[in-house]
Formats: C-alpha cells, structure tokens, sequence
C-alpha cells in the first residue's frame, strides 16, 4: 500500500525565493524520513506554478519528484482521450 503524507509549506509570498527554500525544505523533509524524492508527488495547485517549481528542484540537484497539478496528473495517467466525430468532419470548401 502507498503511503500518502501531506505537509503544507508556508512561508510568505511566493517570490522569487519561495522556490528555492520549498526545493530545500521538501529535500531535507523526504530525507528525514527516508522517502525516495523520486517516487514523491508534489501536487501544486495550479498550472502557472509548474516551471518555477521544476526549475527550482532542477536547481538544486539530484533527483526531482514529480512535480503536477491534479489536471496535469490525471491527464499524464488516464488513457488518451477519443476525438469527437465532429472534429473530424470535413466541410466542403467552397469554389468560386
């Protein structure tokens, strides 16, 4: 069975050094209690925190976890989804 641990991480805004600290803070936590960075899931809350946060693990080096928001998850493990038939449909251009 997985064992699922949630920390909230609070520490002010998120500014230009938020990253970084999270990056160091999450690190030393999973290593604390021994748990694999790489088999770890970190679940940000929307899209637009992606990038900084990937980079900032990138940063600082080693193994990264799994950085995802809930859309970006479930689309990287659920079948891909069919295209609709109206998307397909072909429409006559019209000729002059």
């Amino acid at each position: 069975m997985t064992t699922l641990a949630r920390r909230r991480f609070d520490s002010g805004p998120v500014d230009r050094d938020f990253w970084p600290a999270a990056a160091s803070v999450v690190s030393a936590w999973l290593e604390q209690g021994g748990v694999p960075i790489r088999d770890t899931l970190l679940l940000l809350p929307q899209a637009s925190l992606l990038s900084e946060a990937r980079a900032a693990f990138a940063r600082h080096g080693g193994w990264q976890p799994h950085i995802e928001t809930a859309d970006t998850l479930a689309a990287s493990l659920g079948p891909r989804r069919r295209p609709s038939p109206a998307r397909w449909a072909m429409t006559p251009i019209p000729t002059a």
